[in-house]
């Protein structure tokens, strides 16, 4: 196989590998690419400067499907991939999101109990500037530095 090609454009490129070809047009969503099998390089035709090398391996080996999205074909059966331990750790929630298989929760538990209220997260924040002292004590005698001024705000 070709490496993080789908299995059309692997088929197209092993074609041409096979048939000896140094280079090989291919159709990749909506670009027009050549494949130089010569110097294992993708270069898009209509840009050159987009290229990248390219590789031929094993077709079996575990991949992170598209945009490090998991496809149909990478996700392996639920049987080899629930194991007791992990199974027994994991809470089924009604509102939590799974993924196809089963076994990893997307769900976030809360860091604390309180409801979220940015009002509330504002309001500390502003106290906070409040109430810290500003005053420059560092200044020398020969330093004379405008004081500071803290603008408060209501909300």
């Amino acid at each position: 196989g070709w490496w993080q090609y789908d299995e059309r454009t692997s088929r197209e490129l092993e074609a041409s590998y096979k048939a000896g070809e140094r280079i090989c047009e291919l159709l990749i969503a909506g670009f027009l690419y050549v494949a130089d099998l010569e110097a294992m390089l993708q270069i898009r035709r209509n840009d050159p400067s987009r290229r990248r090398r390219i590789k031929r391996d094993l077709a079996n080996i575990p991949k992170k499907g598209i945009a490090g999205l998991r496809t149909e074909s990478d996700v392996p059966n639920q049987e080899q991939e629930t194991q007791p331990s992990e199974s027994a750790n994991t809470t089924s929630n009604p509102g939590s999101a799974e993924s196809s298989s089963g076994s990893y929760s997307l769900a976030v538990p809360p860091e604390s109990d309180r409801e979220f209220s940015p009002h509330t997260d504002l309001q500390e924040t502003i106290e906070r500037i409040n109430n810290l002292r500003l005053d420059d004590d560092l200044s020398t005698a020969n330093d004379r530095r405008p004081q500071r001024r803290v603008r408060t705000f209501d909300v």
